[in-house]
């Protein structure tokens, strides 16, 4: 399994992990587990930088929707309760994501928290195949071997259903394509190696399905304006007819700003 530190969050890094996950590639089953930190990302990175502590978690999310990133997904972070006993949300077979709650882990979360938490989650599950639903995004409480009400009044139901859409309206099996096509174009086309060239242009709408739609369909638009106009002038030669350069560069402009 490949090193992955996510480009969105910022590294934090733990000296507590299981180097290569033991063997395990996050194939299925596989889980992503999620946490609440009763308290701040401060005090959270405090706790993980002790290697006494044996505890680490593999991203967190701070109410304002910061990322952060304390052990590389290649890697498996001691967060759930069990390494390599097996079972549902066993460490080696997960992703761990804890939220920032202030120490108020009863009270509401605010909208970016969400926002930024469904786009992980999404961004992560479409890497590794994990299904978008409420038995594969599980809570804390929820793992095999735990004992605990973690993440307590998370709306981890609310998580999971804007990883499923995106967060937007556009139909869940086209945004998965959409991502996916996203994915090979920001690894150069082998989800092996970032392609930096085209990496920036495209990380402003990596969590925004609609952008990308919207994209993508101004760019048929477009073709199918040109190429048009092109069978129209090929056919008009073709009768005979006499086109300069300059005509059809400006039948062309004018067939794209029509698009």
């Amino acid at each position: 399994m490949q090193s992955y530190r996510s480009p969105r969050a910022h590294w934090l890094g733990s000296p507590n992990f299981t180097p290569g996950r033991a063997g395990h590639d996050m194939t299925q089953p596989s889980w992503v587990v999620l946490h609440t930190m009763v308290g701040w990302v401060s005090g959270a990175n405090a706790r993980f930088q002790q290697s006494s502590e044996q505890a680490s978690a593999t991203y967190g999310v701070g109410l304002d929707g910061a990322l952060y990133q304390w052990v590389d997904e290649a890697d498996a972070a001691w967060a759930n309760g069990a390494t390599g006993r097996g079972g549902r949300g066993d460490n080696l077979d997960s992703i761990s994501i804890e939220h920032e709650d202030g120490g108020r882990y009863n009270d509401p979360r605010p909208d970016a928290l969400y926002t930024s938490s469904s786009a992980l989650v999404r961004d992560i599950c479409l890497r590794y195949g994990i299904p978008i639903d409420r038995a594969h995004v599980i809570g804390h409480r929820e793992c095999d071997f735990s004992s605990t009400a973690c993440p307590d009044a998370l709306d981890m139901d609310r998580i999971v259903a804007g990883a499923a859409t995106g967060g937007d309206d556009v139909d869940p099996t086209l945004a998965a394509k959409l991502d996916q096509l996203a994915n090979v174009l920001l690894s150069g086309g082998d989800n092996r190696v970032q392609n930096p060239a085209i990496f920036a242009a495209l990380a402003a709408i990596r969590g925004d399905d609609k952008g990308l739609l919207a994209a993508i369909q101004a760019g048929q638009a477009s073709l199918t304006a040109v190429t048009s106009q092109l069978a129209a002038i090929k056919a008009e030669i073709e009768a005979g007819g006499s086109v300069d350069a300059a005509a059809v560069l400006a039948r062309i402009e004018h067939a794209l700003q029509a698009a």
